[in-house]
């Protein structure tokens, strides 16, 4: 005995719902699918935009690793420049104070050769 299919009769509105539901959801899938390759093209940039800044962040920590160290060099150097300014002044005060003495020695002189010619 053979069964008999039974056949589901679409009506011609019931088809045309059945497809425009379809078309929307294939239209839904198809923007779906467009927003997710802009998702994926933009962490792709992302990515490549992360790497670009690390990069600089690594050349910009080297340039303030190679400043410091002049830093450093300059302090020792103007630390060493201000030892000597010291001595230098120190120097100047007693040649002042050398100069000072001789001054008065030579008024001394000048008395005596004075003396020396009134005589």
């Amino acid at each position: 005995m053979r069964k008999k299919k039974k056949e589901i009769g679409l009506t011609k509105e019931l088809y045309e719902t059945v497809i425009r539901i379809v078309d929307e959801r294939v239209e839904s899938i198809k923007v779906s699918r467009e927003e997710y390759e802009k998702l994926l093209n933009a962490i792709y940039e992302l990515t490549l935009a992360q790497k670009k800044t690390e990069e600089r962040i690594n050349e910009l920590a080297e340039a303030q690793r190679r400043t410091e160290e002049r830093i450093t060099r300059l302090e020792v150097v103007v630390e060493e420049l201000a030892i000597a300014q010291k001595r230098t002044e120190e120097r100047v005060n007693e040649l002042a104070e050398a100069q000072k003495r001789t001054e008065e020695r030579i008024t001394r002189l000048e008395g005596v050769v004075e003396e020396l010619a009134l005589a």
